[in-house]
């Protein structure tokens, strides 16, 4: 396990389970551990929403993405499907710099990262994380709703801070 964060309400954990390209749920309770349908190579740091209701991971080792899973505040819940929020999942060729420190507007999945680690996800939604190999932080915001919702606005901005 490469990290872990607790859900709001205190009754789930989520792993990101690098060795063994998972994203682990457990119910606090009773330790009972289910794995997410995520296809998530190499999940590196998990980061969930004030809601509870959406897991954002990175990976950093095979894929340079962040991904977005919904998941059930219920154990037994329908969790997924998985989605790629930024960056891509091509491999370490497709790994890179985009961006001066403006806003990139646009198709967040063209940013391309070269070392997704650290991720948060602000109160009002926005989604942070750490670029380590290209020395940046990254701010995500229109992750909200679902891709219908989405198609009606503008696409996700992807701001270099």
């Amino acid at each position: 396990p490469n990290d872990i964060v607790v859900s709001p309400g205190g009754t789930l954990a989520y792993v990101a389970d690098m060795c063994n390209n998972r994203v682990r749920k457990i119910r606090l309770s009773d330790g009972q551990v289910k794995s997410l349908p995520s296809g998530i190579k190499h999940p590196s740091r998990v980061a969930i929403n004030k809601e509870g209701t959406t897991l954002y991971v990175t990976a950093s080792k095979t894929d340079a993405a962040v991904f977005k899973l919904p998941v059930s505040q219920d154990f037994s819940g329908t969790d997924g499907p998985v989605e790629v929020i930024a960056g891509n999942t091509n491999g370490p060729q497709d790994r890179g710099y985009v961006g001066d420190g403006t806003t990139l507007a646009g198709t967040a999945t063209s940013v391309k990262l070269g070392g997704p680690r650290g991720i948060a996800v602000t109160p009002t939604g926005t989604v942070l994380v750490t670029d380590a190999y290209n020395h940046r932080v990254l701010q995500i915001q229109g992750t909200k709703g679902t891709d219908a919702q989405r198609s009606r606005r503008p696409s996700r901005t992807v701001r270099c801070v």
